[in-house]
């Protein structure tokens, strides 16, 4: 194969063509020609939170694309013609279909032709452009689809190994590299400054490709036996300890069983996000935040690198060996059995201290914590095994939901048992050694192949069920329990007996009953007679089961019992405001289906300036796809609040508070964190009352109101650096609660007036905002967090509050303000997204300010502005 190709790392897309030259070896005739349009994977927005999506699309989700035009064939011994080619999915991988090729007979030459041009979006991951850094792990071109000698075309293999010849223009301020090759500077090379084209020559079933601005690279002379180069940010002397240490370890754990481990090592820094490591052909792409972790990280991270290492250093060993379908399941599953190998060399003490907890292993939460996956903390965090990530976009998986090798061998260790399992993969780093399947079966005697194939076809639904659970009592005490389980579809039973487990509420593990549903029944029922009540019935408690549920996702994580519900936490501090002495702060838990955005419960605890304490339990109904964020959609939210009123804001006979709400709300903003576009419109309708001291005087009707809230607000892109905010509102609300008028001053409404100066029923405003980045999508390491844009921002604002029982609203009580705010966006983990700022507003006639300083609160100056501190944490 040889392409030919222009590189516009600016413009994200490649323009070029692209020469097959293939014989037909089959038994069978060739009739067609199928290729791989990897691109085309990313061409639909997948379905995921807000939180999630940012870390994929840093700039929202832009779609990459793959285009072929001129298409011809020339058959051997004949001229070229022109062929037709379709774009089709089969098992979910995008192909294109040549068809007027044939039929051919075995032996046959042909030469394809034809002209690409490939979109790149700007998207973190092994296929996208992020600021200065192009990444492209396969999808260059269009890849040949591998044929067996029966004529069938191996969609679920990788794509066909062949010798490549590539050449590329690229601009002459870019470098990087091209499969294992680097390509330097023009500086270094000493060429002219005309139009530079690369050229790479190998045999792979892909080509991997890195290109950067800023081209930097170091040789680690620490590694004995080996050349390792990183190409990306410079090193500190710790990290390439860390690195070397990892390469030596991973070394001597191959050559100790047998291996062959390979002499160089090209290790490339690109912007991965939900995976650390990424192998590529010839190289290993390693996050860009891999090598800013923590020491208490490392481990973990650590452990990621080997395994690629490991997988690496076994594939070229299995490539010739193995069926072309099962060999990335193969080499990621070797991969991963030799971690505890690499554990035992790199971190010992650590082993050490495993085994040592191993014997006290009878108290429950020793127990617990050396049953659950050996990285239980990073597994919850990035790539756990036993959940279907759907972010991931593997070149050798196409994106399929395929579960990966890892997953593999997990069930085969439970199949044939760790010995039998760990003795045929030290077998297959011996090159003479027969197909992995194979020597699993000769070792142990059975037959696994339809193990291996079950693991290419798409996942099973789980279908099990728990009927309603029958409970009563014997006049002797004893309590009696009838358990039901049954498969709710006619499809195929489990492949071994499933385990149901009975517990009770108290001690359960001293007082735990063990059922087993054969595979070859379609129900199964029980009565149990217990001393105790059963408090606890779980299908599959540890696991083992494995397929994946209705939705998609695991029935089973972390070797848990399932968690139904979501819970995430926040905090925020909307204001704190020092020359006015308040403070607005609120703590949300919501409480969601795991994978379901369209309900959500959330409990409130909140402060202000009016309210001492109060509490809201508010449900959330969104209209739209289950799996799909609650930023973007329509929704509908139904609040109950409690409040305990402040007198300092004004004095009130009737501190307690209480109100319902429904409110109406549209929100379309680009991502729920530092929007750059979109719209977002609230209509809320509220009523309640206050209730007070029973001697008090007032009349019933004074305790009572009802009130219309009306609220928009509009971001305009100017420049992608640049965006124009624009927020309205309109209040009405009748009765005399003094605390539940509408305020015009505050952090939410005109900033620069203090919120108790003015109060009253009807309030209208509006506010135009010019905010302009100095910088933006980034991913600069703050210990575990990482600070991602710093935004400035202009604002003025204006309204007024009046009393339409005393007349219509008189212009000349309105009030404007002008300041000016910084506002610094991050996360934490690289999931949890934070946001602090400060912002400065003056208000003409508006009464000032007083600085805090370290002098008696009463000689603190008065300021003409006023100052507040944001605050923003989701857990």
């Amino acid at each position: 194969m040889t392409i030919d190709a222009l590189v516009d790392p600016i413009g994200q897309t490649i323009q070029g063509s692209f020469s097959l030259l293939l014989e037909s070896q089959s038994e069978q005739d060739l009739g067609e020609i199928l290729m791989f349009v990897y691109p085309e994977l990313y061409g639909a927005e997948p379905e995921l939170s807000d939180i999630l999506a940012e870390r994929v699309h840093p700039r929202g989700s832009e779609r990459a694309s793959q285009r072929i035009d001129s298409l011809k064939v020339r058959v051997q011994g004949q001229s070229s013609v022109s062929a037709d080619g379709e774009f089709v999915w089969i098992g979910g991988v995008p192909l294109l279909r040549i068809v007027n090729v044939g039929p051919l007979p075995t032996g046959t030459t042909v030469e394809l032709s034809a002209s690409f041009e490939t979109h790149v979006p700007e998207r973190y991951g092994p296929f996208g452009r992020v600021g200065d850094v192009l990444t492209i792990n396969g999808g260059l071109a269009p890849l040949p689809v591998q044929r067996d000698p029966q004529g069938n075309w191996l969609i679920d293999a990788p794509p066909a190994p062949l010798r490549r010849s590539v050449h590329l223009e690229i601009p002459e301020d870019w470098s990087g590299s091209i499969g294992n090759q680097l390509i330097e500077p023009r500086q270094q090379l000493g060429s002219d400054k005309q139009a530079r084209v690369v050229h790479h020559q190998a045999v792979g079933s892909w080509t991997s490709l890195s290109l950067r601005k800023n081209f930097r690279y170091q040789v680690l002379d620490e590694v004995t036996g080996a050349s390792v180069t990183f190409v990306g940010k410079p090193l500190r002397k710790l990290q390439r300890a860390w690195i070397a240490r990892s390469v030596n370890a991973t070394r001597e754990v191959l050559e100790s069983l047998g291996g062959e481990p390979r002499g160089t090592l090209l290790l490339v820094e690109a912007p991965l996000r939900r995976h650390l490591v990424e192998r590529g052909d010839g190289v290993l792409f390693v996050s860009d935040r891999y090598l800013e972790a923590s020491p208490l990280l490392w481990r973990y991270f650590d452990v990621h690198l080997a395994q690629a290492m490991l997988a690496d250093g076994v594939e070229h060993v299995r490539a010739q060996i193995e069926e072309p379908r099962f060999l990335p399941l193969v080499v990621h599953g070797i991969g991963w059995s030799l971690v505890p190998d690499y554990m035992r060399v790199r971190w010992r003490n650590h082993m050490n201290l495993r085994r040592l907890l191993e014997g006290f292993s009878f108290l429950p939460y020793i127990d617990n914590l050396l049953e659950t996956p050996v990285f239980p903390f990073a597994d919850q965090i990035y790539d756990n095994p036993y959940v279907a990530d759907p972010l991931r976009a593997d070149i050798r998986r196409f994106n399929r939901p395929l579960r990966s090798g890892r997953l593999l061998f997990l069930r085969l260790e439970d199949e044939v048992g760790e010995a039998s399992l760990r003795a045929a993969v030290r077998d297959a780093l011996d090159p003479q050694s027969p197909p992995f399947p194979t020597s699993l079966e000769q070792r142990t005697g059975r037959h696994l192949l339809p193990v291996f194939e079950h693991w290419l076809r798409t996942p099973p639904r789980v279908d099990y069920s728990l009927d309603p659970v029958e409970r009563s009592r014997d006049s002797d005490g004893n309590h009696r329990t009838r358990v039901r389980v049954r498969r709710t579809t006619d499809s195929l039973g489990p492949v071994r007996p499933v385990e149901v487990r009975l517990s009770a509420a108290h001690r359960p593990r001293k007082r735990n009953i063990k059922l087993f549903w054969s595979e070859d029944h379609k129900e199964a029922q029980w009565e149990i007679v217990t001393p105790w009540r059963v408090a606890r019935i779980e299908i599959d408690p540890r696991g083992r089961m494995l397929e994946l549920d209705r939705e998609g996702f695991s029935l089973k994580q972390n070797n848990r019992r399932p968690r139904p519900l979501r819970v995430t936490g926040n905090v925020y501090i909307l204001s704190i405001n020092p020359t006015s002495g308040t403070v607005e702060a609120w703590a949300a838990l919501d409480l969601r289906p795991r994978h379901d955005h369209r309900h959500r419960v959330a409990s409130i605890l909140y402060t202000n300036q009016q309210v001492m304490v109060g509490g809201t339990l508010s449900y959330t109904h969104s209209f739209g796809p289950p799996r799909v964020g609650p930023h973007r959609r329509k929704r509908i939210v139904v609040d109950y609040t409690i409040e305990r009123l402040s007198p300092l804001f004004r004095p009130t006979s009737a501190p307690l508070l209480t109100e319902a709400q429904l409110s109406l709300i549209y929100d379309n903003r680009s991502w729920s964190f530092n929007p750059t576009r979109g719209s977002r419109l609230r209509a809320s309708l509220f009523m309640g009352a206050d209730f007070g001291n029973p001697d008090s005087d007032r009349a019933p009707g004074e305790s009572t109101f009802v009130g219309l809230d009306l609220e928009a607000s509009h971001l305009i892109p100017l420049h992608p650096w640049h965006v124009l905010g624009l927020r309205g509102k309109l209040g009405l609300v009748t009765g005399n609660v003094v605390h539940r008028q509408f305020t015009l001053g505050g952090n939410n409404d005109l900033r620069g007036i203090a919120e108790n100066y003015l109060v009253g029923p009807f309030r209208t405003m509006a506010t135009v905002e010019w905010r302009h980045h100095f910088f933006r999508g980034a991913d600069i390491p703050f210990g575990l967090g990482r600070f991602r844009a710093l935004q400035g921002a202009v604002f003025l604002e204006g309204g007024l509050v009046s009393n339409p029982a005393l007349g219509p609203p008189d212009p000349r009580t309105a009030r404007f303000s002008i300041g000016y705010g910084l506002r610094l966006f991050g996360d934490w983990l690289g999931v949890l997204p934070a946001m602090g700022g400060i912002e400065i507003a003056w208000s003409p006639g508006a009464p000032p300010g007083r600085l805090p300083t370290f002098s008696p609160s009463d000689s603190w100056p008065e300021v003409p502005f006023q100052i507040y501190l944001v605050i923003t944490q989701s857990f």
